[in-house]
């Protein structure tokens, strides 16, 4: 898998899809080495992306 980003001022990243997530992800916030915050996404059915703005589901 090759990935070429090109932009100023942000923090980007990637990473590779993993079948075994199911459509799904964890997303921790890490401050001072501790995590303070943690929700779960889970993309819509049949779509292995779990972004929000493409009809993805997230708890808390």
């Amino acid at each position: 898998m090759k990935v070429v980003i090109l932009s100023r001022n942000k923090n980007l990243y990637s990473t590779r899809r993993l079948k075994e997530a199911g459509g799904a992800d964890i997303r921790c916030l890490v401050i001072g080495g501790k995590v303070v915050a943690a929700m779960k996404r889970q993309g819509a059915e049949g779509e292995f992306r779990s972004n929000l703005h493409r009809g993805g589901s997230a708890e808390v």
